[in-house]
């Protein structure tokens, strides 16, 4: 009878903990996603009094592309952006960014965008991207989606000719489980 007893009470507590075992089996990973945009802000080649110029650069990031993200895409659990950083790349001279707009879109979720008055654009320069309005867990669900992210920029200089690409990278930690 004790050994019935011993049994049952194993396998009564096997059933109430065994759920827990399954994050046991988590994989974690970091994956980073990056949007590079390429402005080509151009003069419009004749006499004007305009003292700005215009731009519109675009790239799109497909999640699926990560090797990591590619393997485990049905079994994500869970997709954290842990850092996002925008910085000038490159780019032929010195110029202020007037006014910008950084949007991220994709299908089914409300746009996020980010504004920017004059900031100095030259090599190296970051610009801030906070999270005021949720635009980072805006970001951060479009990606958990694993659709495609059109990620865009545009905006006014105060000199053209320039071309300058502007690096957006959300570097995320991701966790899957495969079973």
């Amino acid at each position: 009878m004790k050994t019935v007893m011993s049994v049952f009470l194993t396998l009564l507590i096997t059933l109430i903990f065994a759920p827990g075992c399954e994050d046991a089996l988590d994989v974690n990973f970091n994956a980073d996603f990056v949007a590079d945009l390429n402005a080509d802000v151009i003069n419009p080649g004749r006499k004007s009094a305009a003292t700005v110029f215009t731009f519109t650069a675009s790239d799109v990031i497909d999640p699926k592309s990560d090797e990591d993200v590619k393997k485990y895409a049905e079994q994500i659990k869970d997709l954290k952006i842990t850092k996002v950083t925008a910085e000038i790349t490159s780019i032929t001279k010195p110029v202020t960014l007037v006014s910008g707009k950084l949007k991220v879109s994709a299908s089914g979720f409300t746009t996020t965008e980010w504004n920017f008055t004059n900031v100095a654009l030259s090599l190296g320069t970051k610009l801030s991207i906070g999270n005021e309005t949720g635009q980072i867990t805006n970001v951060q669900s479009m990606l958990k989606s694993l659709k495609l992210v059109t990620v865009e920029l545009s905006g006014e200089t105060d000199q053209a000719p320039v071309k300058f690409t502007l690096k957006v990278t959300y570097e995320t930690e991701i966790t899957a489980n495969p079973l």
